[in-house]
């Protein structure tokens, strides 16, 4: 599990006999005794997951920065209550409100986008590391990328619902 590219499932033969050189052994082997082991470091399949996370964290801050730009150009174009009669409506990113609203997640926005690149930076870094069988920055990775993969992603959630879910009429 947590291997690129393989298909992570299972097969159960009863009675078959498949000789060892033509079973798929990349991974993992069977011993002729049939004992099984694992090839290659866990901390290098963990390492995977941990790209991921990056990932999803470095996404979040393009997935809000796309809703916020939909809602600011919305709210720029939109117009909406004349102040007095015979005046221009007024566009909704004049109000006040809509301010406090929008504009904090320009702010969440970027700095999503540095976080995830944080994160990604370090992850290069340290799969430097575990080329050399050095997994010191494994815990803060791990660390990081866990907590900034559940911050984000709940930032960009509520963030799409606040700009443009919430009743608003966009």
């Amino acid at each position: 599990m947590g291997y690129n590219g393989v298909d992570n499932g299972f097969l159960r033969l009863n009675d078959v006999r498949i000789p060892r050189m033509q079973m798929l052994m990349k991974n993992s082997q069977v011993s002729p005794s049939g004992k099984y082991s694992r090839m290659g470091s866990p901390k290098l399949v963990y390492g995977t997951m941990i790209y991921v996370r990056a990932g999803i964290c470095r996404h979040s801050g393009y997935t809000l920065s796309m809703a916020v730009t939909i809602a600011i150009r919305y709210s720029a174009v939109r117009r909406q209550t004349r102040p007095r009669p015979g005046a221009d409506e007024l566009q909704l990113l004049d109000y006040q409100t809509q301010q406090y609203k929008l504009l904090p997640l320009v702010a969440a926005a970027y700095a999503s986008s540095f976080a995830g690149d944080c994160v990604l930076r370090l992850y290069r870094e340290s799969v430097a590391k575990f080329s050399r069988n050095d997994f010191e920055n494994l815990p803060e990775l791990h660390a990081t990328s866990s907590g900034l993969k559940a911050l984000l992603s709940d930032l960009t959630a509520s963030g799409i619902d606040v700009g443009l879910g919430d009743g608003l009429g966009y």
